[in-house]
């Protein structure tokens, strides 16, 4: 009983880890096929923060 758990539990392992090379294979692709179709090599930032300024219109 005890031993077939383990066997379970080290399956299960053996597949997560599979899963996440897999994903981090499939993503680095469609990623490098994205930069092909769209020519866009520089990464951009989701958003900007806008500048801070006091009451002075100092930064």
């Amino acid at each position: 009983m005890l031993k077939e758990l383990g066997v379970i539990l080290l399956i299960m392992i053996v597949l997560v880890i599979i899963g996440n090379i897999w994903f981090d294979i499939v993503d680095g692709i469609l990623e490098k096929i994205k930069n092909l179709i769209t020519g866009n090599n520089n990464k951009t930032v989701w958003h900007e923060f806008p500048e801070n300024k006091d009451k002075n219109n100092h930064y």
